[in-house]
């Protein structure tokens, strides 16, 4: 398998002079410490671009949506208000809640929606891009750090319609929201660490995408995004589970277990290892989708 090495623009006296890509017939981690030393160049050389590409493509998204932001957050409100209308007419039992429940289904749905949308951003991005990744010498993580600044304005505009719904409901402001946002970037970079991980099989294979939706639609059910768990409970083994009611717990001023900071500090590690194994695999994924 040929090891990609780093290509990228070098500013000159005559201009932009673009570095070819090099490739080299060693295996990625016959040098450990080049192979770090490359990942972390990469890296800081993508911070900048990824930026500004990020805004360039969140403006260009959202000029093709009458309804622009909107679409973040009225997804998971006409769900919470179904919910609400099932479980007021006795159609489902929900045991009491502590905040009024359909602000407890909207919280978990709107954190529930960050997860998943950080589980699937990474494989969006690159094979949004695949065209541009396989033909410039541009980093990956330039359009990996893109789709993490989406994903940071995403979350920001959900948090501030969230607080806008909590007050109109009369929920008194505590001084643990200020944490919410904390749990909302575990969660994401919780998602974030399982699609880093998941992405070069879901780029070489469409099934695995495939069945991330399916598995996704099915955790719905398994986590307490729409209803609170008991508290001696086989589902406490989702790893989401302990974020998203800690979380929660934050709005009514309730603090998180330690599991809520074990998991979280595990998702930051999965992260980084996720970047790196997806390093490891990035000639191949060249290779396939060029």
């Amino acid at each position: 398998m040929l090891a990609l090495g780093t290509a990228w623009p070098q500013a000159t006296n005559g201009g932009m002079t673009i570095q070819p890509i090099r490739y080299s017939a060693d295996p990625s981690l016959s040098s450990p410490v080049l192979f770090f030393r490359t990942a972390l160049t990469d890296f800081a050389a993508s911070v900048r671009p990824a930026r500004l590409f990020a805004l360039s493509s969140i403006r260009s998204r959202y000029r093709r949506a009458w309804f622009g932001y909107l679409w973040l957050f009225v997804p998971a409100i006409a769900t919470a208000a179904a919910c609400a209308a099932l479980r007021y007419n006795n159609i489902i039992v929900v045991r009491d809640t502590m905040i009024p429940y359909p602000l407890f289904a909207l919280t978990g749905m709107l954190l529930w929606q960050g997860f998943v949308e950080g589980i699937v951003m990474p494989y969006q991005q690159v094979s949004a891009h695949r065209h541009m990744l396989t033909r410039t010498p541009i980093p990956h993580e330039t359009v990996l750090l893109a789709g993490l600044y989406d994903l940071g304005l995403n979350a920001v505009v959900r948090l501030g319609a969230l607080f806008v719904l909590l007050a109109a409901f009369g929920v008194p402001a505590l001084a643990s929201w200020l944490l919410v946002p904390l749990g909302m970037a575990l969660l994401i970079g919780l998602g974030v660490a399982v699609g880093l991980i998941l992405s070069p099989l879901s780029l070489l294979y469409d099934d695995v995408g495939r069945a991330v939706g399916v598995i996704s639609g099915f955790g719905l059910l398994l986590t307490p995004v729409l209803y609170p768990l008991p508290e001696y409970s086989l589902l406490w083994l989702n790893p989401v589970a302990p974020l998203l009611d800690g979380t929660r717990g934050w709005i009514a001023g309730v603090g998180p277990d330690a599991s809520f900071f074990v998991i979280g500090g595990a998702g930051l590690v999965g992260m980084v290892a996720g970047w790196l194994l997806y390093r490891l695999a990035r000639p191949r994924l060249v290779e396939r989708l060029g």
